[in-house]
């Protein structure tokens, strides 16, 4: 007898669904009825169209540009015995397999425990994005994910270590490649380690991943989410305007007028979470403040969000007459009412072409 799936769609080159070209199958009927869902359409069992999985696998290896493929919806686990067999051919067949589903991976682990099928899709897909859509935690700079609760998840490292592995599903080395700024030298790459080495962040492969368990999550992913966030703004990665390192600019800045400064340094908030500052100019005999500098290459109103919280969230690690200043690339579009934010937080924001102006208040 033939295998079939019951599927609302197919994505045939996708970039949005994983990293790389993908094959995107959306599966038909879902029973979480998340508010503000994507596809409303795919909730219906009923609905969609049924398919022969042979041909589908045949026509995805047939496609030379086709690097993985992923599972979407609807929910490719309320159809887990289908999913199962296509996931153990492709990915036999040297394929990376995504699936998005709206279960939590801890409910899929107690799930596959009674359920072969389940155990069988787990153990031929290589990332999970996992939870439910949540409408109030929508961001839209987020990759491939719709909200903020969901995580991307290393499944085989994760059923091999009995731990969640977060990871980033190799975004960020792949985007700052194809934006024309490789980690290919030696102040790059000790830039990056060190970026990285500040949240206990690894990077395995080219993916950025770290381990956690129910007790230690939230710090965990609040790790990785700063770890992206940092890097992505340490880097330039605007081509025509140069492959350089921003924040290494203003480093250069700061020795050249002899401003003498700490470098990547990191602080605990009240709430636990840590953040890095990349410059820390020390208080003086002329200058009673320490001043905590980020340099940022592309301001948004997310970013500002993640400025003001961790400006107040280390109060009580810096000293109340400390100064805050972000330094922004304003070669790239700058939101002015991200920069009237940083100011409603006392946060100093300096454009990079106006930098000269408070040269003799960091000298002091």
């Amino acid at each position: 007898m033939k295998k079939t799936v019951r599927l609302a769609g197919i994505a045939y080159e996708s970039l949005v669904n994983g990293p790389g070209i993908r094959r995107v199958f959306f599966a038909q009927g879902c029973k979480h009825n998340c508010k503000g869902c994507f596809n409303p359409e795919t909730h219906s069992f009923d609905k969609g169209i049924v398919l022969e999985i042979d041909k589908l696998i045949k026509d995805v290896l047939e496609n030379p540009m086709i690097t993985g493929v992923t599972f979407s919806g609807g929910d490719p686990i309320e159809q887990a015995h289908s999913f199962s067999y296509m996931a153990k051919i492709l990915k036999n067949k040297g394929l990376n397999i995504w699936c998005y589903t709206g279960y939590t991976f801890e409910k899929l682990l107690d799930k596959m425990k009674e359920n072969k099928d389940i155990r069988e899709l787990l153990n031929n897909i290589d990332v999970l994005v996992d939870g439910k859509f949540e409408i109030n935690n929508k961001k839209e700079e987020l990759k491939f994910r719709g909200s903020s609760n969901q995580r991307i998840i290393d499944v085989p490292k994760s059923l091999e270590n009995d731990k969640i592995v977060l990871s980033d599903g190799g975004y960020i080395v792949s985007d700052l490649i194809a934006s024309g700024c490789p980690i290919n030298t030696d102040r790059r790459k000790q830039l990056f380690d060190m970026t990285l080495k500040s949240f206990g962040i690894e990077n395995k492969n080219d993916e950025l991943q770290t381990e956690a368990n129910s007790s230690n999550f939230a710090i965990k992913k609040h790790n990785i989410i700063q770890a992206m966030l940092s890097i992505h703004d340490l880097f330039y990665t605007t081509t025509p305007v140069s492959s350089r390192i921003f924040a290494d600019d203003v480093s250069s800045w700061l020795d050249c007028n002899n401003i003498r400064n700490i470098t990547q340094a990191k602080f605990t908030g009240k709430s636990g979470f840590d953040y890095v500052y990349d410059f820390v100019i020390p208080k003086s005999q002329n200058d009673n403040h320490d001043r905590f500098i980020k340099a940022v290459n592309t301001l948004t109103n997310e970013k500002v969000k993640n400025l003001a919280f961790s400006w107040l969230d280390i109060s009580e690690a810096r000293s109340v007459e400390a100064k805050a200043y972000t330094f922004i690339n304003d070669k790239n579009k700058i939101q002015q009412d991200a920069i009237a934010a940083l100011k409603t937080y006392n946060i100093n924001p300096v454009l990079w072409s106006n930098r000269d102006k408070i040269l003799k208040e960091l000298s002091a």
